[in-house]
């Protein structure tokens, strides 16, 4: 036998092994909410600007057309997420949550919206400036 060769039967347990902690490693959600926790840094790609949080970790949105993005309202201010590469969300919703706050979510990239739409549950006027693209129809 060579140096470095695997048998059969170690070969099979090595296959074994990866696939076991591949479905023991617990998957981390990603955030859905913006809190813009990043302080200087508004970035989207940025994990502390979005919740929830799982422990000591925060990550932003999965960007693959899927996720229900929530810009909850903070009291009297104006907050102003950048997307900072192109996104596609399925939703975006403006809540009041008590407060009277607005967003001005500036898209240095693409931003597109699927069929979640846009709804405004606020009573501020709500603001995306840049490319936006709606990849279904809206009403």
């Amino acid at each position: 036998m060579r140096v470095g060769t695997l048998l059969p039967v170690h070969r099979s347990c090595a296959a074994l092994t990866i696939v076991l902690i591949g479905l023991c490693t617990p998957t981390i959600p990603a955030g859905n909410t913006w809190d813009g926790g990043g302080g200087s840094n508004n970035n989207w790609t940025y994990g502390p600007n979005w919740n929830p949080a799982t422990g000591d970790f925060q990550f932003p949105p999965i960007n693959n057309g899927t996720a229900d993005i929530v810009m909850p309202a903070v009291t009297g201010v104006v907050q102003t997420p950048l997307v900072d590469v192109p996104y596609s969300i399925k939703s975006l919703t403006f809540n009041s949550d008590g407060g009277n706050g607005r967003f001005v979510i500036l898209c240095a990239e693409e931003l597109t919206i699927g069929s979640g739409g846009v709804k405004n549950y606020d009573d501020d006027i709500q603001s995306v400036i840049g490319p936006v693209k709606l990849s279904t129809y809206q009403s």
